[in-house]
């Protein structure tokens, strides 16, 4: 592997961690809403009213989430996946490590379209009644459904091979501890954001 490369696929190990933490903000956040209304609306004001909020967006999410998704299109790209030859069950994760990439860079571009977008040009502030009324629509509750279900499994699965690249997990059995472990990580953050989701439906 050349030297590039090998740093672009350590940078975009990096990048996937980075935005694992920033998925976990931005799950927290929108817990408050299973508190109920006021609490998620002080939370949405306090994210709007960050100092600074576009550069964060453009400069420090944009950037890596669009570095990120291109790179890992790449991989995908110049991968020789043997699913149908071996069917190994790390073969598996691969494939649906690649099948919830594109899941979640389609629901990415709709998602910010449809919330953070669409809201700025309409003059709209982004509420739990305004969230109520988004997830009225039956197929933006449906596709956020999946781009979460997506999000959960890339995340949680793109955590275990952060981890075992790095060298923190060598030995199988460490890799299958770990394995188990970003299985549950996997469950508590979609059953988390379902119930959130669930909050807003009315």
């Amino acid at each position: 592997m050349k030297h590039g490369e090998f740093y672009l696929k350590r940078l975009h190990s990096l990048s996937g961690f980075f935005l694992l933490l920033f998925l976990c903000f931005h799950f927290f956040v929108n817990s408050y809403a299973t508190v109920g209304n006021g609490a998620f609306n002080t939370a949405a004001s306090f994210m709007h009213n960050l100092p600074h909020l576009a550069f964060v967006e453009i400069l420090v999410l944009g950037l890596p989430i669009a570095f990120h998704g291109i790179y890992g299109l790449v991989i995908w790209y110049r991968g020789k996946g043997n699913l149908t030859r071996y069917g190994y069950f790390r073969n598996w994760m691969f494939f649906l490590q690649n099948i919830s990439g594109w899941v979640l860079l389609v629901f990415l571009v709709l998602h910010v379209w449809g919330t953070r977008i669409a809201s700025a040009i309409a003059g709209e502030t982004i509420d739990f009644q305004w969230m109520v009324n988004h997830f009225a629509n039956p197929w933006f509750l449906v596709i956020t459904a999946l781009g979460i279900l997506a999000a959960s499994f890339h995340a949680a699965n793109g955590l275990w091979g952060f981890l075992t690249n790095a060298g923190i997990s060598t030995g199988k059995k460490a890799q299958q501890v770990l394995g188990w472990a970003c299985g549950l990580v996997f469950g508590v953050g979609f059953l988390g954001f379902v119930l959130t989701l669930v909050s807003f439906v009315r």
